[in-house]
């Protein structure tokens, strides 16, 4: 039986002021919850080798983490794929709060310079897309992501380093547009390649860098996330967490196969609840209206079932509140619930455990916004 090797309740130091700060034995029934779901998550049938659980409450006077499997010892790095849409989006936002990016100019001329003639080999017309319609996934773009063409070749050559405009190239010949712009939501990893570019155009700074001074890493506290292979890793990151996919060593496949803006970044859970909550909170952008238009589902999403998808942010609804975030492939999954200003961030280390994780980070806020909701 896997076992819960690291389980620390850590309480926040100051004493507690919030009129909705948990009483002792709800907290001790709380924190013994937590460590149930993340056991659950590391234990059959999951089978992940690890499952990890960061929780953010402020409003219970609670922070936990904890994890369980069979080679579980304390924080790790690891690479949380399309979690990284959020952080490109919200840059890309950052552009256009500073007047230097039209979310609604066709991304023809000087945005895609490179890319434009792909997208028009393709059956696609850069003066009608705009870069909002990439962020929100109504582009009718064909995800590279889906080819199965794409994934054997990932599969047969792990070490293969892609370019960009191969996989733009590779969206172009294997597959049709999903539909015509603004028409529906379709999610594509492909779009958010686009607007690595589009970051790199406007900005003149590659887009590692963009990202990380637009989002203004060292004054929000981020410490420990960069773009795999395209920049330095911080000096004293955590070590990787070992991920698999189909009994494969994650990081074994080359970062370029998700690397450009769709995903690319390493990151650690304490990271990733920083960045969420940061964002969430209002910390990252200058003006309210921008945070209230990244959250707001686009109707094309609405359409298509479930919460919703945003600008960068997919919804949930939770006991009748609304919590945004974002989940990546390779097992990692980001939540914050403004009202009750509840965070849950979860991994686990094999892409065969998506539901244990989507059990365990949706059991864990249903449990935490049923406290809030309590101790009102």
């Amino acid at each position: 039986m896997i076992q819960v090797l690291a389980a620390a309740a850590i309480i926040l130091c100051a004493p507690a002021t919030s009129d909705f700060a948990l009483a002792a034995p709800a907290r001790r029934t709380v924190l013994a919850d937590l460590e149930r779901l993340v056991q659950a998550a590391g234990s059959p049938p999951a089978r992940v080798p690890v499952a990890m659980l960061r929780v953010v409450a402020p409003g219970l006077d609670l922070a936990w983490e904890g994890e369980a499997g069979i080679a579980a010892d304390g924080p790790r790095t690891l690479r949380i794929a399309s979690n990284t849409k959020t952080f490109v989006a919200a840059a890309t936002l950052r552009l256009a709060e500073e007047g230097r990016l039209d979310l609604d100019a066709p991304i023809a001329g000087r945005l895609l310079p490179r890319s434009r003639t792909l997208l028009q080999d393709g059956g696609y017309d850069p003066a009608v897309l705009t870069p909002r319609m990439l962020l929100q996934h109504t582009s009718g773009l064909f995800d590279h992501a889906s080819s199965q063409r794409y994934l054997d070749r990932v599969v047969a050559q792990p070490d293969y380093r892609w370019t960009r405009h191969e996989q733009v190239r590779m969206a172009m010949v294997d597959g049709r547009p999903y539909g015509l712009p603004g028409e529906r939501f379709r999610y594509s990893d492909t779009g958010y390649v686009l607007l690595g570019e589009i970051l790199e155009t406007t900005t003149g700074q590659p887009m590692a860098e963009a990202v990380g001074s637009l989002l203004e890493f060292g004054r929000l506290g981020i410490t420990h996330t960069w773009f795999e292979t395209l920049e330095p890793a911080p000096p004293d990151a955590p070590a990787r967490l070992t991920q698999w996919f189909d009994g494969v060593d994650v990081a074994s496949i080359d970062a370029s196969v998700d690397l450009f803006g769709g995903g690319g970044l390493l990151s650690t859970l304490q990271d990733m609840t920083r960045f969420y909550r940061a964002l969430l909170r209002g910390d990252v952008f200058r003006h309210d209206s921008t945070l209230e238009m990244m959250v707001e589902p686009s109707p094309q999403s609405i359409a298509s079932g479930e919460g919703g998808y945003g600008i960068g942010l997919a919804r949930i609804v939770i006991d009748d509140q609304s919590c945004y975030g974002h989940g990546g492939f390779w097992g990692t999954e980001a939540w914050h619930c403004p009202d009750a200003d509840v965070t849950v961030a979860g991994a686990v280390s094999s892409t065969s455990g998506h539901e244990a994780l989507r059990g365990m980070t949706r059991s864990a806020l249903a449990l935490l916004l049923s406290e809030s909701e309590d101790s009102e």
